[in-house]
């Protein structure tokens, strides 16, 4: 990056997380954190020509006034109708249910570092530039585990092959290098072939950051699957995206354990667009419901951690070594760590949106203040933690109508994910196929054939328990064997929208 700048023999770090999340993690020097986090949580709000701040006004008011002529309270309420939550109350609910465990973990994680921080420095002032330094020493320190070590055992050709390996075990895919066109010489081109090697689709990837490209990780279909006039499949052309750290110097391009989970991630919106069968629905996946469409993705992160699926997958680059024991129980050990802070984050971020898109037409705003009181003075959101992102770069709501009144849905679609993923604990076998077939079949390929609480009553034979998710972030204990209660406690107020048999959404 400095080279490209015209400043050779020099460093340079940006904004982009690739770069950011490093060098907050990894710095010592506490005024440069300091200046780099503040850059970040700026952006978009510094005056001038670059100020989004009176954008993200008008937006909000346009979008107030849209819903206030179709009848609807709020641009959320207009937005959350026909979804799995179906009101901004129900996902209130559902915060009001995490809000208070996740204040309390991060308080005890934030504790926990502020000693740590007293006794090196003498001082245990804390800020938020101070939470990523920290916790890698926390993490050291309670677990062992050194991220840096860890990354020459997941090379992204591992954890390529590592997706591609899964994929074949669950369903017996195959994913064959294929020369076909390409937008730009980094990317990877297969034909991904079905378990009876007929043709399923074209899969492209894009992995690396580059002038112009947008940050982020993210999947689409340049061409979703449809079906002729005479019931032929026209298969889709699936493409992968993101921004991981490229390769330096003899080294090939090295991932952290978040990076690696993150091409889980994305590879599991790729399988649902490469398995759907809606033919009658040309855009497969794009149709689901906001808040079920994270499900297929997220239930995939699971298994990039498996003690089992990390053996064959995380070898080291040079030597060919598999990820020590030690090393693959210390990452499954350390899978609450740091979970209140990342939590909160997120849950901040997905209440930030809901606040802004509940205003009505007349209500006065202030994005900044709305900010404040609804996080800090409101709800007592530690100051030592920001939102993942604040109104004047919160793409996700504003670049666009995808998320907006919707961050809340990756939260949702845990809720089903985890219970998905429990399933297939309870069934004793992590890899079973027949699982497997059942969820391709009743999920991924049906894509929005159906609504996405019938699709999951369809896979699971009930509605989705909270407990699972809790539990995944740390914010209840995991039931033991024998506490049969727990089995499906599926909490009342987040019971998914029934249908009725006339098609209606009760």
């Amino acid at each position: 990056e400095a080279d490209a700048r015209g400043m050779k023999g020099k460093y340079v770090f940006t904004l982009g997380k690739p770069s950011l999340i490093p060098f907050l993690t990894y710095a010592k020097d506490r005024n440069l954190r300091e200046r780099l986090y503040r850059g970040y949580l700026n952006r978009g709000a510094n005056g001038g020509d670059h100020d989004n701040t009176r954008i993200v006004e008008r937006i909000v008011r346009l979008r107030s006034e849209k819903a206030a002529l179709l009848g609807y309270p709020s641009y959320a309420a207009l937005k959350l109708d026909g979804t799995l939550a179906a009101t901004p109350e129900r996902v209130y609910e559902m915060f009001d249910r995490l809000w208070e465990p996740t204040l309390k973990l991060a308080g005890e994680e934030l504790a926990e570092m502020k000693a740590i921080k007293a006794a090196e420095t003498g001082d245990s002032t804390f800020a938020s530039w101070d939470w990523w330094y920290y916790a890698e020493r926390l993490r050291q320190s309670k677990y062992d585990l050194d991220e840096e070590a860890l990354k020459p055992y997941l090379s992204l050709d591992n954890v390529k092959q590592g997706v591609f390996m899964l994929s074949n075990r669950l369903w017996g895919l195959t994913f064959r290098p294929v020369s076909i066109p390409v937008y730009h010489k980094e990317c990877l081109t297969y034909e991904v072939l079905d378990k009876d090697n007929a043709h399923l689709g074209i899969l492209y990837f894009d992995l690396y950051p580059r002038e112009g490209k947008q940050a982020g990780a993210w999947c689409d279909a340049f061409r979703p699957e449809r079906y002729t006039a005479d019931g032929q499949r026209v298969a889709p052309v699936v493409t992968v995206v993101a921004n991981f750290t490229p390769p330096r110097g003899n080294a090939p391009a090295l991932l952290s354990l978040d990076e690696t989970e993150t091409l889980f991630h994305e590879f599991g919106h790729a399988l649902n667009n490469l398995f759907a069968q809606t033919r009658y629905k040309g855009t497969g996946m794009n149709s689901m419901e906001l808040d079920f469409v994270e499900m297929p993705s997220q239930i995939m992160e699971n298994w990039a951690t498996e003690p089992e699926m990390l053996r064959a997958y995380a070898k080291h680059y040079a030597t060919g070594e598999t990820l020590p024991a030690n090393m693959i129980a210390r990452i499954v050990r350390s899978k609450l760590f740091n979970q209140g802070f990342m939590t909160a984050e997120l849950l901040a971020a997905a209440q930030l949106d809901m606040d802004i898109h509940t205003l009505g037409a007349s209500d006065t705003l202030d994005p900044t203040e709305l900010e404040r009181r609804s996080l800090y003075e409101q709800r007592g959101l530690l100051p030592q933690i920001a939102p993942r992102y604040r109104y004047p770069y919160f793409a996700h709501i504003f670049n666009g109508d995808g998320y907006a009144a919707g961050y809340y849905s990756y939260l949702w679609s845990q809720m089903y994910d985890e219970d998905a993923y429990e399933a297939f604990r309870q069934s004793g076998d992590v890899f079973s196929r027949e699982l497997a077939r059942s969820y391709r079949k009743n999920i991924l390929e049906r894509g929005a054939a159906e609504p996405g609480a019938s699709l999951y009553r369809n896979f699971r034979g009930s509605d989705p328990d909270i407990r699972p998710l809790l539990v995944a972030r740390g914010l209840a204990p995991a039931p033991s064997p024998s506490d049969t209660t727990a089995v499906r406690d599926t909490a009342v107020i987040l019971q998914v929208s029934a249908d009725t048999t006339d098609g209606k959404r009760q």
